[in-house]
């Protein structure tokens, strides 16, 4: 399982949000840093890995989620689950700041790598705030569904607290006895 989110992504620059996403994705990997120690990975996916390390461009980072998850069937001989907290938070950063063409190029080709491309994913669950359209950074991709506060899937989730479960799914979500 990839869990990872994109909440301190409020940077003023393209470049600023881009290197914050980059490391965001870093930090995923460093918890499979013993898959570099293994077998399972050849040396030229080895040395990909560390390009992310050093000054990755914009296709090493892109490409990036789906190579983990790669690693981790390869691994585990299961498709990975990723998991995407506050997808849209580069958005609206980029909204706000002027820099929308670049992030929306960045996050289309990302997200089309990540989940539409991706032949070693079983599935994914993003999350945020802003509403889904068909014109947006998901027009590439297929099959989603669609899951808002007042969506009859989201009313099914039980109340603990005052906190809807669904939050608390997304933190102790366990899939066949792995948790996160």
């Amino acid at each position: 399982m990839i869990a990872l989110g994109f909440a301190d992504v409020k940077e003023v620059s393209f470049s600023a949000a881009r290197e914050k996403i980059c490391q965001i994705i870093k930090m995923a990997f460093e918890k499979y840093r013993f898959l570099l120690d293994s077998d399972f990975l050849a040396e030229d996916e080895k040395e990909d890995v560390r390009k992310l390390s050093a000054d990755p461009d914009n296709g090493t980072i892109t490409l990036s989620l789906k190579m983990l998850s790669l690693f981790l069937s390869r691994y585990y001989g299961k498709k990975a689950i990723i998991l995407l907290d506050e997808y849209d938070t580069p958005m609206q950063e980029a909204y706000v700041n002027g820099y929308w063409d670049e992030m929306t190029a960045f996050i289309r080709s990302l997200f089309n790598s990540t989940f539409k491309t991706n032949p070693y994913l079983f599935r994914a669950v993003m999350t945020g705030i802003t509403r889904i359209s068909k014109e947006s950074v998901f027009s590439d991709l297929n099959n989603l569904t669609v899951i808002t506060t007042t969506s009859d899937a989201y009313r099914d989730f039980p109340v603990i607290g005052r906190i809807p479960a669904a939050t608390v799914w997304w933190k102790s979500w366990s899939v066949k006895g792995v948790r996160r």
